[in-house]
């Protein structure tokens, strides 16, 4: 799996290549976890490019959300992964929980000055 974590926007994007499962879904919660000690309150998770899901990586987006609920103006929305991929979020019904976008350059940009307003 390969994570990579870039500013889009005035979004922390984490990109997700690869497959997240109990072996990896350990690195996906803990960059994400370091992106909000690092004061991001908008989360986006790119699974555009992530081939396979299991249990242990949707009890960490479940847990990234949580996390992110808690923050003041927090958002973390999923890019939609692949029909496979996206299928296990159906299936458990966390396609209705989390907030799946089609693409990062599709969701609108964070004004400078909603970005003052967040504590």
């Amino acid at each position: 799996m390969r994570i990579t974590v870039r500013q889009e926007a005035g979004h922390t994007v984490i990109a997700v290549a690869g497959e997240i499962d109990i072996a990896t879904a350990p690195r996906l919660q803990d960059a994400a976890y370091q992106a909000l000690l690092d004061g991001a309150s908008s989360l986006v998770i790119d699974l555009a490019e992530t081939g396979f899901v299991d249990s242990s990586g949707l009890r960490v987006m479940v847990n990234v959300l949580k996390r992110v609920a808690a923050a003041p103006a927090g958002s973390l929305h999923i890019v939609r992964p692949a029909p496979s991929v996206m299928k296990v979020f159906e299936l458990t019904r966390l396609d209705a929980t989390f907030s799946m976008i089609d693409s990062v350059s599709a969701f609108p940009p964070i004004q400078a000055e909603d970005r003052e307003r967040r504590p």
